[in-house]
């Protein structure tokens, strides 16, 4: 199979990064692995620092950034995929054999790649090719242009499982503060609220806060009194909102954090040990997660993810709406 595409390329010479579309060759396909032809993209924060030559991970360069993508099957080289099969794959491709593989903490693999950040080619691209463990089908009534956004919502629910927050018919309803309304702190709320619990957001970012209008939940630009959450899920990665959180939370309340990068703080642990406080660090996903939010998926109101896209050799203005945080998502139509 000899195959040319399009790729967005980052270059580094020194101190200095580039950035532009290239042709790529693809010359085999390797047993066991599968070959996607990338339909919709979704711009995130780490894009964002392949696109700027921001490293904040181990990266080889060249390299195609793109985490969040759906696609269809070009090409397959095992029996459970077929030519035309909608998909989605993972970000964090594990080992499979590390004691954290093996024990269910993939994202704590130590030879593991992730596509688009950690030394591994992204979804700014026509095609991509991923080991078929990491691939899962999608439902054809699911549009890909929505699907490109399973990724963030197998985070979340990622998340929600390592605080045990989880659908009110098999748990109490709880009363969530959701902190930050953007993709995250959305799929949050939205995950929540359908779930059956009493939700508020929190968010400065009035616009962002509309993108919730359809459900019946609080929506708030400030909030003073933080006692009457028992789990609060911070997804903004600004560390004052952390501190604040941390200081005013109630007793024997739990507190995700979804957020990056935080940046360092300093914590008064005895009053997290005094107060009965429970506080978790979530990144990544799996694939149970994965398949998980492909279930749910269609059950959400998804649409406002797919209000901004941009033409594949568009993505230099895809990028620079992205920054301006007045779009919930903005997504790049790679193919068709």
């Amino acid at each position: 199979m000899s195959q040319t595409f399009k790729a967005l390329v980052v270059r580094q010479d020194g101190t200095n990064f580039t950035r532009s579309i290239e042709q790529r060759n693809i010359s085999e396909l390797p047993k066991g692995e599968v070959l996607i032809r990338v339909h919709f993209s979704s711009l995130n924060y780490k894009d964002g620092l392949s696109c700027s030559g921001v490293r904040t991970v181990t990266r080889h360069y060249p390299h195609t950034p793109g985490v969040d993508a759906a696609g269809v099957i070009e090409s397959t080289s095992v029996d459970r995929f077929k030519v035309g099969d909608h998909v989605v794959g993972q970000c964090i491709l594990s080992c499979n054999k590390c004691d954290m593989c093996l024990t269910g903490r993939e994202t704590a693999c130590s030879e593991r790649k992730e596509v688009g950040v950690l030394n591994y080619n992204g979804a700014y691209s026509e095609y991509v090719i991923l080991a078929s463990r990491f691939v899962h089908k999608i439902p054809k009534d699911l549009e890909l242009i929505t699907a490109a956004s399973i990724e963030p919502l197998a985070v979340v629910l990622k998340g929600f499982s390592r605080i045990g927050l989880d659908d009110q018919t098999l748990s109490d309803k709880e009363s969530v503060l959701v902190i930050g309304a953007g993709p995250i702190g959305h799929l949050s709320a939205r995950v929540t609220h359908h779930w059956g619990h009493d939700v508020t957001v929190l968010d400065s970012n009035e616009k962002r806060l509309t993108y919730l209008n359809d459900l019946s939940i609080n929506q708030k630009p400030k909030i003073s009194d933080y006692l009457k959450y028992s789990f609060i899920i911070e997804c903004t990665g600004n560390a004052e909102s952390a501190k604040i959180m941390l200081n005013n939370s109630a007793t024997a309340s739990t507190m995700l954090m979804l957020g990056f990068p935080y940046d360092k703080q300093i914590i008064d642990l005895e009053d997290i040990v005094s107060s009965d406080k429970r506080i978790v660090g979530a990144v990544g996903s799996n694939g149970k997660n994965f398949t998980d939010a492909i279930k749910l998926a269609p059950k959400l109101n998804l649409g406002n993810f797919d209000l901004c896209l941009f033409d594949f050799d568009q993505w230099e203005s895809a990028w620079e709406e992205h920054k301006l945080k007045k779009q919930l998502k903005v997504k790049l139509k790679i193919g068709s």
